[in-house]
């Protein structure tokens, strides 16, 4: 024989019922997409006494809710590359039964050569958003999203997982990056150097990188608002390689945000005596 028993909301197990069967049939649970957990042991009676096993532990839980107000907030470009930083309406904080939550995480799909592709997924215990990167500018990529109930961890052996159903589908264009600085012309004075280039279309800043050979990295060692910079201290006796980005931040009246960071200039040599 086995005995049935669910948790209430103060972690506790109250017998509803026992069976001789494996299995046994629980009704009225509630809403969907809750989570209940129920302990299940076997009842052994001989001799006018009752024994018990251990028990084991099963989580239920029911579809979860349908991903809603799936949007996108930031599109970055750098270069030849993109991203895309997807949000949606977070599925409700937490069932009324025992501390629960109604899902685990969610899954963010990306349509790729007409089928459609896992590239990604977020806890429930973390914002719900999601950057897709490796994207191309100019190009016009899909997504959707849907919750997941695992029912894994919490001591409990023995779970399925749930889909909810997916969110709409959103297509989000990325536009074409800034363009490239180019004609970058260079003048010395002392430990003075002096960049200036050719107006970038549509650009609102521009960004200095200095090559440091330590670390083999490009450090930005100015930003400026027009066509040319001052770089002062220089150090004397080396050879210095400079190269020039544009940039263009725009954020529209509906809160989306584009960034722009344009592909580098041609590095320049700038050698201070």
């Amino acid at each position: 024989m086995f005995q049935v028993a669910p948790m209430d909301e103060h972690g506790n197990f109250n017998r509803i019922g026992t069976t001789k069967k494996p299995s046994f049939v629980v009704n009225n649970l509630g809403k969907k997409d809750y989570l209940y957990e129920f302990q299940i042991k076997s009842v052994l009676k001989r001799g006018g006494g009752v024994s018990y096993g251990s028990g084991t532990h099963v989580i239920v839980h029911g579809t979860p809710t349908k991903v809603k107000g799936l949007d996108y907030e930031k599109i970055s470009l750098n270069g030849n590359k993109a991203s895309i930083t997807l949000y949606w309406w977070h599925i409700g904080e937490k069932s009324p039964f025992w501390r629960a939550k109604i899902f685990d995480y969610y899954q963010i799909y990306q349509l790729k050569n007409g089928k459609w592709v896992n590239v990604g997924k977020v806890s429930s215990d973390d914002y719900a958003q999601f950057i897709v990167k490796n994207l191309k500018p100019g190009k016009t990529y899909s997504f959707k999203v849907r919750a997941v109930s695992s029912g894994e961890g919490n001591g409990v052996e023995f779970s399925e997982k749930a889909y909810g159903k997916f969110s709409k589908v959103i297509k989000v264009t990325v536009p074409e990056n800034i363009g490239t600085v180019k004609n970058v012309k260079k003048s010395v004075s002392g430990t003075t150097v002096k960049l200036s280039w050719s107006k970038v279309r549509e650009a609102d800043k521009y960004m200095v990188y200095e090559y440091n050979a330590k670390s083999d990295s490009w450090k930005k060692v100015a930003t400026v608002k027009g066509t040319s910079a001052t770089l002062k201290k220089v150090s004397k006796g080396k050879t210095h390689q400079y190269k020039v980005r544009a940039y263009d931040k725009t954020e529209k009246s509906t809160g989306d945000i584009l960034v722009r960071n344009g592909a580098f200039s041609k590095a320049i040599k700038v050698k201070v005596k």
